[in-house]
């Protein structure tokens, strides 16, 4: 069973065991007045309109200054009703699932009959006969209620969102430094408010309630501010670090992580922009085992994303796309960011949560700020990327060039001098291959090396390090490998080209080709990267001039049209 639906089964059980109980509970006949009853259903379903967010998605109201007015004068059944029901009904306005409604009101009402119970042991009475008793060895069973209360209702709140987004220490005990402001203000203003309603009616208690609900206000725009500095502060520094950063992963990973702190996401996916083929293809993904329950490739004819990236406008998902498998990642929620830079198109980056409803369009407002500076950075990246791709690769074959090929062996010695290993390199010479210029010509000759390049990679280890070292020579740094293994892989490429044929250009001519191989190992052939390679030289042409494998007759052999 996953973790949403275990959290969906304790929401429904805590709302129908709070609903039950209260039925339970309640004697057949409750003596409430109508005005009063209108009077306190209808404070308690302001109080609850009047939130206060934390950052943790928990919300903290001044409900409790009219639960107490109402257990005070009425017991706790008749306060437990007044309180779910205000609760239930501020809810159903606000246009909230009935399960949450019936959760908090269910929660509410157990709350209240548990401070009930609590008050009761405590002082032997249901509650206060007259107001007059509110003196100080009465007003000690007050504060049982309210701590019992407090206790009953953080335990019900913070173990559901516990388990929608999993346990942490630091959020429940912001929630509860926040709830303990709320209830050290809430409590005196009860009181009052009881004082007034006993001895001024509805009218004075009404004029009492109006601090209770600034307070309220107050201390709103108060964490409104704290999180809007907070949410700026970690903006300004997840920024100029996106800006300097060069390495794609880590733009990402500026990128991801800000928004876990900030919206909450758990999951982040950077979907690149392939221009020749039209569509995105999944570069990088957090966490990376989410990968295998995401698509490789987003079309972008048609879908929800498709139209994301086609409008370039950023929204909230439910799911993107049928092939998106939400099930599979564990994510209910989802908002997706095009990233432009100009009238260019860098990709796409999605955002998930477990919880279902989780963004609003704030969170949406943070993931595109980040987004749109993402994307200029992770176009430099990629610009930067290429650049370095271009400084150390050969053109022509793709493959690594003779400044790079120095740097890694100077790489691997220092690395094989620090674990006591070694490596190997091979020597590779085409045989006679100015032959195949002179009679197909220099294009020609460009696009059989290039062939051969694409030959060598499919041959080789996926660890090995081949290099265009000159004209038709070609080197391959093995590391980790020793004398026997080099032989076994040279070997290996000689047999595989005598069976292997290449085309000339688009003429429809193919040709074979023949090389002349030697090896070296590291360190019994040479000390330093000149050596090897000077050694690995000599043992090529040591094999070239034993059984050169030149084309019959020192021509290139002869052509087949296929």
């Amino acid at each position: 069973m996953g973790k949403m639906a275990v959290a969906d089964q304790y929401k429904l059980g805590v709302g129908v065991a709070g609903v039950v109980l209260l039925l339970l509970v309640t004697p057949g006949r409750v003596v409430l007045a109508w005005h009063s009853a209108a009077f306190f259903l209808l404070i308690a379903g302001i109080a609850e309109f009047v939130f206060i967010p934390l950052p943790s998605g928990v919300r903290i109201t001044v409900g409790f200054a009219v639960t107490l007015p109402g257990f005070l004068l009425y017991g706790p059944v008749v306060a437990a009703w007044v309180t779910a029901i205000g609760i239930f009904v501020a809810g159903t306005v606000e246009r909230r699932p009935l399960g949450i409604n019936l959760f908090n009101a269910g929660q509410y009402a157990l709350a209240a009959l548990g401070a009930g119970w609590a008050f009761m042991q405590a002082s032997g009475h249901a509650r206060l006969w007259s107001v007059s008793q509110l003196v100080s060895a009465r007003l000690g069973y007050v504060v049982v209620y309210a701590a019992t209360f407090f206790v009953i209702n953080h335990l019900l709140v913070n173990a559901y969102a516990a388990l929608r987004r999993g346990f942490s220490a630091a959020n429940l005990l912001e929630n509860m430094k926040w709830d303990g402001y709320n209830y050290l203000l809430s409590v005196p203003f009860g009181l009052l408010l009881t004082f007034f309603y006993v001895n001024l009616g509805w009218l004075g208690a009404s004029v009492v309630f109006v601090p209770v609900l600034t307070t309220a206000y107050i201390l709103r725009l108060q964490l409104s501010l704290t999180a809007a500095h907070r949410e700026l502060t970690v903006l300004q520094e997840a920024v100029r670090q996106i800006n300097s950063a060069l390495d794609l992963d880590r733009v990402f990973e500026l990128t991801s992580a800000p928004l876990k702190e900030l919206v909450g996401s758990q999951s982040c996916v950077l979907y690149l922009w392939e221009p020749y083929c039209g569509q995105l293809t999944r570069k990088l993904v957090d966490p990376p085992g989410l990968a295998g329950a995401l698509p490789e490739v987003v079309e972008t004819v048609g879908g929800v994303l498709g139209r994301l990236v086609r409008d370039r406008q950023p929204a909230i998902l439910a799911a993107p796309d049928p092939g998106w498998a939400p099930e599979a990642t564990g994510m209910q929620s989802w908002m997706a960011v095009p990233l432009p830079v100009e009238d260019r198109l860098v990709g796409l980056m999605v955002a998930g949560s477990p919880a279902a409803g989780a963004f609003s369009e704030n969170n949406l407002r943070v993931f595109n700020t980040l987004a749109n500076h993402a994307a200029v950075a992770m176009e430099n990246a990629l610009l930067y990327r290429k650049t370095e791709l271009m400084a150390i690769t050969d053109p022509l074959t793709e493959l690594f060039n003779y400044r790079y090929l120095y740097l890694r062996l100077g790489e691997e010695i220092r690395k094989a001098r620090q674990t006591g290993g070694g490596f190997a390199l091979i020597y590779l010479d085409l045989n006679d291959f100015s032959r195949y210029n002179s009679l197909y010509g220099h294009l020609a000759g460009d696009f059989l090396l290039s062939q051969f390049s694409e030959f060598l990679r499919r041959y080789i280890r996926s660890s090995d390090i081949p290099a265009r070292y000159a004209g038709d020579e070609f080197l391959i740094i093995l590391p980790g490998a020793g004398r026997q293994e080099v032989e076994q892989v040279a070997t290996r490429l000689l047999q595989a080209l005598d069976t292997s044929e290449f085309a000339v250009g688009s003429t429809g001519v193919f040709v074979t080709l023949s090389m002349a191989a030697g090896t070296a190992c590291f360190p019994e052939d040479g000390a330093t990267e000149s050596d090897l390679i000077h050694a690995a030289d000599q043992k090529m042409y040591g094999h070239k001039a034993r059984s050169r494998r030149a084309l019959s007759n020192g021509h290139p052999a002869e052509a087949r049209v296929g």
